[in-house]
C-alpha cells in the first residue's frame, strides 16, 4: 500500500468499522485487528482448553489462558496486516507484544492459534 492510498484506506475503514480518534493509518489498522479480535477470540477459546497439555498453556486457569491467547492472537494479526499493508511493524508493536508466541508450544495449540489468525485476518475487510 502506498501513501496515495492511506486517505482511502481510511475512509474505507470509518465506512466499514465507524469512525476512529487515530490519524494514523497504521495505528488505524491496529485499531481495526483488535476489534476483529474480539470477534472470533472466544470461538477458539474453549477449544483451546481441551489442547493445553504438554503446552506451556497447560498450568493456566481460564481466565489467565484468555489474556495470554487473545494478546498474542491480536498482536499476530496487527503484525500481519501492518506488514501486507506495507508498513514497519516495528513502529507499532514493541517484541514483548509477540514473546507470547513462545507459550504456544506444542503443534494442537499452535494449530488452534494459527486457525484464529487467519479467520480473524479473513473477517477485516481492507
Amino acid at each position: 500500500m502506498t501513501a496515495k492510498k492511506y486517505d482511502a484506506v481510511s475512509a474505507a475503514l470509518e465506512q466499514q468499522y465507524g469512525s476512529s480518534v487515530e490519524l494514523d493509518i497504521g495505528w488505524r489498522l491496529m485499531e481495526q485487528a483488535s476489534l476483529a479480535v474480539g470477534e472470533v477470540c472466544r470461538d477458539y477459546l474453549a477449544d483451546l482448553r481441551y489442547d493445553t497439555r504438554g503446552s506451556f498453556l497447560e498450568e493456566l486457569d481460564v481466565l489467565n489462558l484468555e489474556v495470554r491467547f487473545r494478546n498474542i492472537l491480536t498482536a499476530s494479526v496487527q503484525y500481519a496486516v501492518l506488514t501486507r499493508c506495507g508498513l514497519d511493524p516495528s513502529d507499532y508493536l514493541e517484541d514483548e507484544d509477540l514473546a507470547g508466541i513462545t507459550e504456544f508450544s506444542t503443534p494442537a495449540v499452535l494449530h488452534h492459534l494459527g486457525s484464529a489468525i487467519l479467520r480473524t485476518r479473513g473477517n477485516l475487510t481492507l
